[in-house]
């Protein structure tokens, strides 16, 4: 069955359709996905509410801004993911305190997933860009993985939605400052999809 990445894929595109012609990564104009932006209140202040068949929380934990774990260096990052490559780089400028300073984007890729990272200089620490995960070739430092049910998941990050869930096919987690938004997507029961996407994706140059 062809996979439906959605339209946060589509946006990705631009930024690096030659790892996505590349590595056969097949997407739909009418992607699932397309409702978290048309129905769901992004900027709401509530901790979990379903709109459609969106949750929406907002969390604390530092998952939410590493959820590949903490790295200091490009080749700890590089281990942690080691079925992944580095496939480009681009750049960002992530200070608000310097619009001009920019950081160098390492992209690293698998067949179907991918996360990219910039060193800020400020935190020390390498920060996500953006991320789409398709496969279990790349994970997260909590062990959420393709195929978990939403109870996995929920227990996983500590959220009892305390409401039905077979009404939920998406699973958005947003940072309080609304900087970092996590998309979990779920087929049935199961986990399909994982897209990450930080404010500074929409700076990437």
């Amino acid at each position: 069955m062809v996979k439906t990445v959605s339209l946060l894929v589509l946006i990705c595109l631009y930024q690096f359709p030659s790892f996505f012609n590349k590595h056969n990564l097949h997407y739909s104009e009418n992607g699932d996905l397309i409702s978290v932006f048309k129905n769901t209140p992004i900027n709401a202040p509530y901790k979990g509410k379903i709109a459609n068949d969106t949750l929406h929380l907002v969390l604390k934990d530092d998952f939410v801004y590493y959820p590949f774990g903490t790295f200091d260096n490009l080749e700890n990052l590089k281990t942690s993911q080691p079925k992944a490559f580095i496939f480009d780089k681009k750049q960002v400028a992530p200070y608000k305190d310097n619009s001009s300073k920019k950081e160098k984007i390492y992209y690293l890729g698998t067949k179907n997933s991918y996360l990219g990272a910039y060193f800020n200089k400020s935190s020390k620490k390498y920060e996500i860009v953006s991320s789409i995960i398709m496969d279990n070739e790349m994970s997260l430092k909590n062990g959420v993985l393709l195929g978990i049910t939403k109870e996995e998941l929920f227990k996983t990050i500590k959220v009892n939605p305390g409401l039905g869930t077979s009404a939920i096919n998406i699973v958005q987690v947003e940072s309080p400052n609304k900087a970092i938004n996590h998309y979990y997507r779920f087929a049935g029961n199961k986990l399909a999809a994982i897209v990450i996407l930080s404010e500074h994706f929409y700076k990437v140059k």
